[in-house]
């Protein structure tokens, strides 16, 4: 009601608006409120000018998409955030950064993909990888390092797995005190079902890792674990990462990553396991 009210006034800036915006659509996200979120998307999308508002607003707009009820609806949005998202892909906006200009690439192929324009969400993945390569090019290791997970997921996209894991094998030998590198050759191994290398991997991070991040890093093992039907060690490691989970301060604890892991364990307890996933 607050987001709304202020979207009233007269005297709010179009910046403020936008934030306004942004809030406002995340908030009906958060609430589940899909047939109001996708209202407000179809008809304020359009007026976002290029910004990274424009594309987060659009990104919480496809998820309402994805959870709402009525098919029509949710298609519209999907049409008007492609647009925005076509749009600020293409083009970056001044003030918009390499990784937003790529989140929007990132977006556009979600889009598509639901849309049903799998050609158009191969170029939007490409569109997203040229943007990232270009930010690279010559810079150092630790800046190159921050687009490592975007670019190595849009190559297994694009069908180039094994240039995604040479990727990040330079790149931690480049960075050996990073556990991100581990991390993300982890959950590729994962995707790939090549568990023992995943779990090689995956133990690396671990080592490397501390605090929340290493919590979270936990349910990448238990998933290894259970893709590699050791389902028993599997169900101990969700068992630390519930407590780890419990064990941490208030300020950080997350009541999902909580309930997430709980449900893990139950699934783990039924007669036929779920596949392994996050």
């Amino acid at each position: 009601a607050s987001y709304r009210d202020a979207l009233t006034k007269p005297e709010l800036e179009p910046a403020q608006r936008n934030r306004a915006l942004v809030a406002l659509v995340s908030t009906l996200l958060k609430q589940k409120k899909f047939s109001e979120c996708l209202q407000l998307a179809r008809d304020e999308a359009a007026q976002l000018p290029p910004s990274v508002s424009a594309v987060d607003f659009s990104a919480s707009a496809l998820s309402c998409a994805d959870g709402a009820a009525d098919p029509t609806q949710a298609r519209a949005a999907r049409l008007a955030a492609e647009a925005v998202l076509a749009r600020d892909c293409s083009t970056r906006a001044p003030g918009v950064s390499a990784d937003d200009q790529a989140d929007a690439c990132d977006n556009l192929r979600g889009a598509r993909v639901a849309l049903g324009d799998l050609a158009g969400a191969t170029r939007a993945a490409e569109q997203a990888l040229a943007v990232i390569d270009a930010a690279c090019v010559g810079a150092a290791p630790e800046l190159q390092a921050i687009y490592d997970w975007h670019r190595s997921s849009t190559l297994v996209y694009l069908g180039r797995s094994q240039q995604a894991i040479t990727l990040l094998e330079e790149r931690e030998r480049a960075l050996p005190n990073s556990y991100n590198p581990p991390h993300y050759l982890a959950r590729i191994y994962r995707d790939q079902k090549r568990w023992a290398e995943g779990l090689d991997a995956i133990e690396r991070a671990l080592a490397k890792a501390y605090g929340p991040r290493r919590v979270g890093l936990l349910g990448v093992k238990a998933s290894l674990l259970q893709g590699a039907g050791r389902i028993d060690e599997a169900r101990r490691v969700l068992e630390q990462q519930l407590a780890d989970y419990r064990a941490l301060p208030a300020g950080q604890r997350r009541a999902d990553a909580e309930a997430g892991v709980e449900q893990k364990l139950r699934e783990l307890a039924a007669p036929e396991q779920s596949s392994p996933t996050n």
